[in-house]
């Protein structure tokens, strides 16, 4: 199976076969940025639209799928580190 790989959201969008693609996309965005508002000390590197979407196996009826990268704060990283401590 190979990957459609997309340059840009219009030629996504021209290409899905989704019934509402912008609703499926603003519904997407939505959940991205809950994501990201319960994590504040996560920066986005990098979204993807995936699952069938990117097959050009999608439906009508089909939701958009993502995975991304993320950094975490170097702070909030390092807080989370449980250091023993010397005697």
């Amino acid at each position: 199976m190979r990957i459609i790989e997309f340059n840009d959201l219009l030629e996504l969008k021209s290409n899905a076969k989704i019934a509402d693609f912008d609703a499926a996309y603003e519904d997407f965005k939505r959940k991205v940025n809950r994501l990201f508002s319960k994590h504040p000390d996560c920066t986005p590197i990098f979204i993807a639209v995936t699952g069938s979407t990117s097959y050009g196996l999608d439906l009508e009826t089909s939701d958009l799928d993502g995975k991304g990268v993320y950094v975490q704060d170097l702070n909030s990283l390092l807080s989370e580190i449980k250091i023993g401590q010397a005697n």
